[in-house]
């Protein structure tokens, strides 16, 4: 068989869910430099992290610049708990590309983690650069929420159920703030 005919036969394994035997093709190719990310994902898909994250430095030694590939490492890192590495990789990818949104949404998560106050900050930037995102009101709203800044909070929530109006986890926030926010209020007045 010729290399395109093995690429295409492991793509066909990966698109059925057969990723043992993907990965067993694509390792069979000559050159894995195109494919390395290939095995990464169906690494992933069978639960070994520690093999996707070998071959996508190898997937990003093969192609430099390829943000994607770099995206996709990162938010794996994150996944595996290697917040420092992950934090530099986002902060760079920031750099490349400071338009997308995904990317300080991706470092806010991993500042999160690392119980950095700033990643508010990040999911913020987001929102400024794409008002629907809803993964980013979500942790706006949340933390307005946690600070009891109730009309903040149910400013961000409405916002988000603009543009997606049956996220259940938006109803359950806005559930929350007005239940939260009505307890404070009765509260305050048996004071």
């Amino acid at each position: 068989m010729n290399a395109q005919n093995l690429k295409e036969k492991a793509d066909d394994f990966y698109a059925n869910g057969n990723f043992s035997k993907a990965i067993e093709t694509y390792k069979s190719l000559k050159s894995l430099d195109d494919v390395y990310d290939d095995i990464a994902r169906a690494n992933i898909a069978i639960g070994n992290y520690g093999e996707a994250l070998v071959n996508y430095e190898k997937a990003i030694k093969a192609n430099t610049d390829n943000l994607l590939l770099q995206y996709e490492f990162a938010k794996l890192l994150t996944k595996t708990k290697n917040y420092n590495e992950a934090n530099r990789l986002f902060t760079n990818l920031i750099v490349s590309d400071s338009l997308n949104p995904n990317y300080y949404y991706e470092l806010g998560v991993v500042l999160e983690k690392q119980k950095d106050t700033t990643a508010l900050l990040q999911f913020n930037k987001t929102f400024k650069l794409d008002d629907t995102h809803q993964k980013a009101i979500f942790k706006i709203a949340k933390y307005h929420l946690m600070k009891r800044s109730f009309i903040d909070a149910h400013g961000f929530i409405d916002k988000g159920l603009e543009s997606y109006e049956n996220n259940v986890r938006a109803y359950k926030l806005k559930s929350a703030n007005l239940l939260l926010s009505r307890i404070l209020h009765t509260c305050s007045g048996l004071v």
